[in-house]
């Protein structure tokens, strides 16, 4: 997956033709967690930056998945890629759990959500500049939890964007008293989005200027 493609996609392990060489990583990788071992993957794609950065390897230890809380980052399959982004919430459904995904940099959320049988593992740290920075420790659980939290609002505020402003442009005019209120009561949220969305990018820029300046 070429680095500037918007998801953190783990580089395949093995030779092969990518669909089976995916399929074969993603079976090495369930085993060696599996058994309580520790995997070291090097990512590639901006999707979870700046916490995660192209070309930045994670360190992954399994869970269970009853044990993943919202904020953690998590590595799953998706089709034949192997993405890690942050847990943003966490569904029960006829007794079957799963996970909604986001990455940090990313609008909206990952579709489908995640079955619990496509969890790989937890990322518990990453490494970065020769550092290797912790995702465990309470400070960074918390910053975890907040980014969660931002990319569900951001997300939500971005939806309901994308369902007003078309509305606004094409109004209905056989629409009833009850529809006009609701869009009254919706227009508020456009510039809501707005502002998270350039908020978003402006704290990435921030980071990035900073980072360049300590260099």
């Amino acid at each position: 997956m070429q680095a500037d493609t918007p998801m953190s996609t783990a580089r395949p392990l093995v030779n092969g033709p990518p669909q089976s060489r995916s399929a074969a990583a993603a079976t090495l990788l369930t085993q060696a967690l599996s058994a309580g071992g520790e995997i070291t993957l090097q990512l590639s794609g901006l999707s979870m930056e700046p916490a995660i950065r192209n070309s930045d390897s994670i360190v992954v230890h399994g869970v269970a998945p009853g044990r993943v809380r919202v904020g953690d980052v998590v590595l799953f399959r998706a089709g034949s890629d192997l993405v890690a982004h942050r847990v943003i919430r966490r569904r029960t459904t006829h007794g079957r759990l799963a996970f909604q995904t986001k990455g940090d940099m990313r609008l909206l959320p990952d579709a489908p959500e995640s079955a619990a049988g496509d969890l790989l593992g937890r990322v518990t740290a990453v490494r970065k500049d020769g550092q290797e920075v912790s995702l465990t420790g309470p400070a960074a659980r918390a910053a975890g939890r907040a980014a969660a939290l931002y990319g569900r609002a951001s997300a939500a505020a971005w939806c309901a964007l994308c369902r007003v402003v078309p509305r606004l442009a094409n109004p209905d005019p056989a629409a009833g008293a009850r529809h006009r209120t609701r869009r009254l009561f919706a227009i508020p949220l456009a510039p809501l989005a707005w502002v998270l969305f350039r908020s978003s990018r402006r704290e990435s820029k921030k980071r990035k200027s900073a980072r360049s300046s300590a260099r």
